[in-house]
């Protein structure tokens, strides 16, 4: 195919013939903490690489870049930063309690604004977090801002990625690569569930709240706050 005649990233087709469109991984991304309430950010966001004053495109989160599902597909040099921008709505119905932003990776370093404040910064390009934005947020519209730095350093992990990818190496990932979602808690909150296991029983404790009920195996055990802890026999 010539170079006049190769197709459009805009127009691609997925493997089932299916336009890209929608919201990518619109599926809760976190089973073992699984919250009814939350939205997802998947999908097209604002994206421009190098500077704020460089043209303004569309990128399909969560989607790096150097991939053709993010319609960009272009490798940057290793330290672009990458700015990646979109819009969002809390409803109604979340309000008074406090609303979590999560990440599931953005590689390597990144900065995160909520209507042009600084909410929070992260390093680690494998590991999620998450930002209580709350005190950011306004009504209606809130603009989301990421800039995220990949320099490809080899003080911090990077895999096997390589500018000149061949043979082992592989072709580098940068910025925004998993989901990206809200979602309301209250004041005091499960922040995590830490689980052991024996040959005959399964201890489950909560991190970040005193009480609460966890359903294992289709049936539900509270959590006592005297103890912080409920065994459930096999």
């Amino acid at each position: 195919m010539s170079k006049k005649e190769k197709q459009p990233l805009r127009d691609l087709m997925t493997s089932t013939g299916e336009k890209l469109q929608g919201t990518p991984w619109n599926v809760y991304p976190r089973p073992r903490l699984r919250r009814q309430e939350w939205a997802c950010l998947n999908g097209e966001w604002d994206f421009k690489i190098g500077s704020r004053d460089a043209e303004l495109r569309k990128i399909r989160v969560p989607f790096c870049p150097e991939s053709l599902l993010s319609g960009i597909h272009e490798v940057s040099s290793p330290g672009t930063p990458l700015f990646y921008f979109r819009s969002f709505s809390v409803p109604e119905a979340w309000e008074g309690r406090r609303i979590l932003l999560h990440f599931g990776a953005v590689d390597q370093e990144c900065d995160v604004k909520i209507n042009g404040r600084d909410a929070g910064h992260f390093i680690s390009g494998y590991l999620p977090f998450q930002l209580d934005i709350t005190e950011y947020l306004v009504s209606g519209e809130n603009l989301l801002e990421v800039i995220a730095v990949d320099p490809l350093d080899y003080a911090r992990p990077w895999g096997k990625q390589k500018t000149d990818r061949g043979g082992m190496w592989y072709t580098p990932v940068s910025g925004i690569w998993q989901s990206v979602w809200i979602e309301p808690v209250p004041e005091k909150h499960i922040q995590d569930l830490a689980i052991d296991t024996d040959l005959t029983s399964v201890t489950i404790r909560l991190v970040g709240a005193e009480t609460g009920t966890v359903r294992f195996q289709e049936a539900e055990y509270t959590i006592a706050k005297k103890q912080n802890q409920q065994s459930a026999e096999k």
